[in-house]
């Protein structure tokens, strides 16, 4: 029984109602019954033009298929109930409502019925998400724009509003999710990425799965991206100072096992050429957004100066970045208090330091040695005493001054 002939010929399309009892009546197994009624269905939408062959709802058909219940019951009676009822229905709109009302009667979800098409653009945007996992809005523009102009898609400048406009297009279609995230040094910051929907497009298209969002692995590494996010840019900041020669934020570049048995992972490991010496001076970075509790915060700084005593390279120092003064001032407070409970003593031969990504920033804009004491808005020197010395804060252009 051809599914083309099916659908242009009313006598064919009773027979297949017929085929769809039958499918009904052999089995008493509901789940069984549900699942080759859909694969029937599916066929049919296939021949319609309604479903590309490879569309794939989520994951492979096969294995949709697969899914290990059907979880209303009557729903999928009421759906059997109806079928001989629609049989004087246009038989295309038929077969739509069958597969319709019975995926979501399964799956508790609309099936994802894609468009036949896509503008040109819109798709290129999908292709470049989909196969390089860019997130960042400047990154998917410059993408963007450089295919536009070798693929002749365009008369005229091409601007970031062009991108925006297209971008803006999917976000409404449901082909690309946009996540607005806190950036410590941008603001209406987003990352962008393939919905499931948008995925499906991209197999379609291209007859393979898209890669990951490269911001997924950022995730996993750090826990959060607002976390991930700072590490990267306090990364970046050190890759162009001059003082450092090798600077990683990998998990499998950082990892450090204590003599504890304890591992430790700075956000950032960065190493410098130590004069008249052939060994490297090693500097270890946290980047903390004052989120952490008393007690893991002391913990971190414990973990920290175990590793600054078994790496006989280190530099006797834990370089803490946060995201702005407020925090990196309230850290602060958070090392007063750990200090109390050390003891002068204790540390006497490790020093702190508390600064901003912004004021890091400055000091690779001027050319200025990170490790210099004047880029660091709190420093605490054990051997001169417990009591930081506190950089005061000076008029900046965002700072506005008050009134008289």
């Amino acid at each position: 029984m051809k599914e083309r002939d099916i659908m242009d010929d009313k006598i064919s399309f009773s027979a297949a109602v017929e085929e769809i009892n039958r499918i009904i009546q052999q089995s008493d197994d509901q789940k069984n019954t549900a699942m080759s009624l859909l694969t029937l269905l599916y066929e049919i939408l296939i021949e319609l033009q309604d479903m590309a062959p490879d569309a794939r709802h989520g994951a492979e058909f096969d294995e949709y298929l697969k899914h290990p219940e059907v979880r209303d019951d009557n729903a999928i009676d009421e759906f059997f109930d109806d079928i001989l009822v629609r049989v004087a229905m246009d038989s295309n709109e038929f077969i739509k409502k069958m597969y319709k009302c019975l995926y979501k009667a399964i799956y508790k979800q609309e099936p994802a019925i894609l468009p036949k098409s896509l503008p040109e653009k819109q798709m290129l945007l999908i292709e470049i998400l989909g196969s390089t996992g860019k997130y960042e809005q400047a990154d998917i523009y410059q993408a963007f724009n450089e295919a536009c102009v070798a693929l002749d898609l365009t008369d005229k400048m091409l601007t970031d509003g062009h991108c925006l406009y297209h971008i803006n297009k999917l976000i409404q279609a449901g082909f690309v999710n946009q996540e607005k995230v806190a950036h410590p040094l941008k603001s209406q910051y987003a990352v962008y990425s393939l919905t499931g929907k948008g995925r499906e497009i991209y197999y379609q298209a291209f007859g393979h799965q898209p890669v990951e969002p490269l911001f997924w692995k950022i995730i996993r590494e750090h826990d959060n991206l607002e976390h991930g996010l700072g590490v990267i840019t306090l990364c970046d900041f050190l890759r162009q100072s001059s003082e450092y020669y090798w600077v990683s934020c990998g998990r499998n570049e950082t990892t450090l096992t204590l003599l504890s048995g304890e591992t430790y992972i700075p956000d950032v490991v960065a190493k410098s050429h130590a004069p008249n010496r052939s060994e490297p001076h090693i500097a270890f970075f946290e980047y903390e957004r004052n989120t952490h509790t008393q007690e893991n915060f002391e913990k971190k700084m414990e973990r920290s100066l175990q590793a600054l005593r078994a790496e006989k390279n280190s530099v006797k120092c834990v370089y803490i970045v946060a995201n702005n003064r407020e925090n990196a001032l309230g850290l602060s407070r958070k090392v007063d208090t750990w200090v109390a409970k050390r003891g002068q003593m204790a540390l006497m031969s490790v020093k702190v330091r508390i600064t901003t990504l912004v004021c890091i920033r400055e000091a690779v804009q001027k050319k200025n040695p990170i490790s210099s004491s004047e880029n660091w808005i709190v420093s605490y020197d054990f051997q001169k005493g417990v009591r930081p010395k506190i950089i005061k804060p000076t008029i900046s252009f965002n700072q506005k001054k008050s009134a008289k």
